[in-house]
């Protein structure tokens, strides 16, 4: 919570709070890192407060804590989300919807550390990356979808008979294609894609976009 009023301090010019406030976010960061509970908040409060240093040009902290939050999001495989399986029973529906609104919640976090990754990839020198595979072909969670989707409607999900057993998959998210194949892919489904969605595939485009700039003249070089 620290590092929202941090911002919230930085963007209204108080300038009198952010020292206080940042003192008690780095704290306050350094904490939640310890607590297996709030590991995916952390997460995000790293991305806020990497965004905070890009804010003030303090590139290199601003580089470090979203490595920070990066290498922690691969270890939770916040970038690997992936649909289960529900015998459908009595219990099912309550268990499907705490389901859909942790993965949704997991899933915000993540696309934010992409987005925030992608969009300030030119402070982070690219060129020296050379690394034209990105987004990395290993991300398969699902791209945010519309807000009031029912996550017990029918309508919305796949019924798949197994070994006689009858399971319940959520479709209209999963069934989307994943962002990699964007760029690699013969084509590119996707369904109900929520604001958020499209500004993470923006996002990643103009990442994209400033990594085959960074590397032309190497291969005009080549070609030349």
């Amino acid at each position: 919570m620290s590092v929202i009023y941090l911002l919230g301090s930085f963007f209204a010019g108080v300038k009198s709070l952010e020292k206080q406030l940042l003192e008690q976010t780095l704290h306050d960061v350094a904490r939640t890192l310890h607590n297996q509970e709030q590991l995916v908040d952390t997460v995000q409060a790293l991305c806020l407060l990497a965004e905070y240093f890009y804010f003030n040009n303090r590139d290199i902290e601003g580089s470090r804590h979203l490595n920070a939050a990066k290498r922690l999001a691969l270890e939770l495989h916040l970038h690997q989300i992936t649909h289960p399986t529900f015998l459908y029973d009595v219990e099912v529906q309550a268990d499907f919807g705490l389901w859909d609104s942790e993965w949704r919640e997991q899933a915000a976090v993540f696309w934010q550390v992409v987005m925030v990754d992608s969009l300030w990839s030119a402070t982070n020198d690219c060129s020296l990356q050379g690394d034209l595979e990105s987004p990395c072909p290993n991300i398969i969670t699902p791209l945010p979808v519309e807000d009031g989707l029912d996550p017990v409607c029918h309508n919305a999900y796949l019924f798949l008979i197994t070994s006689n057993k009858l399971h319940l998959l959520q479709d209209f998210a999963f069934g989307n294609s994943t962002i990699h194949s964007l760029f690699e892919g013969d084509n590119f489904q996707g369904v109900s894609l929520s604001v958020t969605a499209f500004k993470a595939l923006a996002a990643v485009i103009f990442d994209r976009s400033i990594r085959l700039h960074s590397a032309s003249p190497f291969f005009l070089g080549i070609l030349f």
